[in-house]
């Protein structure tokens, strides 16, 4: 049996699969290292995994925040405390979506989720990446980007009043509070990637839509402009903002002259067949 896993900021999922065919997925809270200890993986893992600790020989989590030897090291503890015997490797969550997106093929990946990760991948393998710096130096077309820029409009009353009144309604907005999930929450990541479908739902009102355009035009200029050759590569998108914000990607990338070739709202599934290619019978 082996273990995969795929882990942004907000969520992870989980499938195990036996002889070439997938037995259990379940799915739990986002296990990113800047904001979890291992304590935090192993209490959210051990009772969906304990029963396969004999049985599961592999594990391959992809996460977000598994940018190096610190980080990748509180999931690794969290995963080998629950299956000591298993052969556990972890990779950034910008590496399974390249996978999932490319398989042996080239490109420029882009996750947008919670957050947002960009690499160029050739040959199962990233050969360059602009840094992920965060919600807070960057994120630029993320969620937690999206809903940052949509409390700021609504703090600086640059909204409509009626766009106002219905955030306001919906969310019982408190600037004290906002401050306080901001600066001093356990997730402010996730507390600001949480407007995102607020901005979805509102797409058509024009002070949202120069949100989603502004926050995906800084996308494309800061991040994925600047890989060499972009023009001759292809480009893919994985996560549930790309998903739903489809059209707004597609049409800032035609006005920038480039084409968007796939996006994948998860990548769990592909990554399963790209796995099982290494599951013998």
């Amino acid at each position: 049996m082996i273990l995969i896993a795929d882990s942004g900021s907000t969520k992870t999922q989980w499938c195990i699969v036996d002889h070439k065919s997938v037995s259990t997925r379940f799915e739990t809270i986002g296990l990113n290292p800047f904001f979890v200890d291992t304590n935090v993986v192993i209490d959210t893992i051990k009772r969906k995994i304990s029963t396969y600790k004999d049985s599961i020989k592999s594990v391959y989590f992809y996460g977000a925040g598994c940018s190096g030897p610190v980080t990748n090291e509180i999931i690794y503890n969290g995963i080998s405390r629950v299956l000591p015997k298993a052969e556990i490797k972890i990779y950034s969550d910008i590496l399974g979506a390249a996978h999932a997106l490319f398989g042996n093929d080239e490109g420029i990946a882009v996750i947008l989720g919670t957050g947002q990760s960009t690499c160029h991948y050739k040959n199962e393998e990233i050969l360059f990446r602009l840094p992920s710096t965060g919600f807070i130096l960057g994120d630029e077309g993320s969620g937690a980007n999206l809903g940052l820029r949509l409390l700021k409009a609504y703090i600086h009353h640059e909204l409509p009043e009626k766009i106002s009144k219905k955030l306001s309604d919906k969310y019982q907005m408190n600037l004290d509070a906002i401050k306080k999930e901001v600066y001093t929450g356990q997730f402010p990541n996730r507390y600001l990637a949480s407007f995102a479908p607020f901005v979805y739902e509102n797409r058509s009102i024009p002070e949202i839509k120069k949100i989603i355009e502004d926050s995906f035009n800084d996308l494309f200029n800061k991040y994925i402009l600047k890989y060499p050759e972009i023009e001759k590569l292809k480009i893919g998108f994985v996560g549930s903002v790309a998903f739903y914000f489809k059209d707004f990607l597609t049409n800032i990338a035609a006005e920038k002259k480039l084409k968007i070739h796939h996006i994948i709202q998860s990548p769990i599934d592909v990554l399963i067949k790209y796995h099982l290619k290494g599951i013998s019978t």
